[in-house]
């Protein structure tokens, strides 16, 4: 991932916070005929979001994703959470009004996840992904649904449709894109600009920017 200097983050704690909020990655790997893939799966971090850490979680048993990893042990992989969002316009530049300088770009947050995908066909590893998943997605819900809701026999069935994923971590970067390039005045322009719109996405935006302003 291209990165300037002045949008690479290294907050360990801001990067595990992305990956709590936004939990669903883009995960790119190489097929079993070495043509590009890339399949949309949520990800949970266990231990830190670096080296060492891993991301667990599971696929439909006929996704091919675990048989490709399968038949060689482990496979790379390349994890894309994408985070807040938001274009930004040159109206927001208060130095729009004296050198017209100004263009439009887009702010976002990401992280790059790249290590080594497994597969599991033991029911512990399935049980741990889905319950951790079920436990984190529900967390904030008033009453949480919890897998032990569900009748036994019924969650058995279900097991035995799934295959258990872990990504060993071995390298991580992130790329947050939050107006940090622009004179203070600007980047106070687009802070109030995010913060005074109706779209979740600029209010998420804002706490990005308000970490610099």
């Amino acid at each position: 991932m291209y990165i300037p200097q002045a949008f690479l983050e290294k907050d360990l704690g801001l990067m595990r916070e992305l990956l709590s909020h936004y939990p669903l990655a883009t995960v790119a790997c190489l097929d079993d005929s070495q043509h590009l893939c890339a399949n949309h799966l949520p990800l949970l971090l266990v231990g830190d979001c670096a080296a060492g850490g891993e991301l667990i979680g599971h696929v439909a048993r006929g996704n091919p994703l675990w048989q490709w990893a399968e038949s060689s042990g482990s496979i790379e992989c390349l994890c894309v959470f994408s985070g807040a969002n938001h274009y930004i316009t040159p109206s927001w530049y208060p130095t729009k009004e004296t050198t017209h300088e100004v263009v439009p770009t887009y702010n976002y947050a990401s992280v790059h996840i790249r290590g080594q995908l497994s597969a599991s066909h033991n029911d512990n590893d399935k049980g741990r992904a889905i319950t951790a998943l079920t436990e984190h997605m529900e967390s904030n819900r008033r009453i949480p649904w919890a897998v032990s809701d569900a009748p036994e026999p019924f969650i058995e069935k279900m097991m035995g449709a799934i295959v258990a994923i872990k990504i060993r971590i071995e390298a991580v970067e992130c790329k947050v894109k939050a107006s940090q390039n622009q004179p203070a005045i600007n980047q106070q322009g687009v802070l109030n600009g995010l913060q005074e719109s109706a779209d979740p996405n600029a209010k998420a935006m804002a706490t990005y920017l308000a970490r610099n302003t």
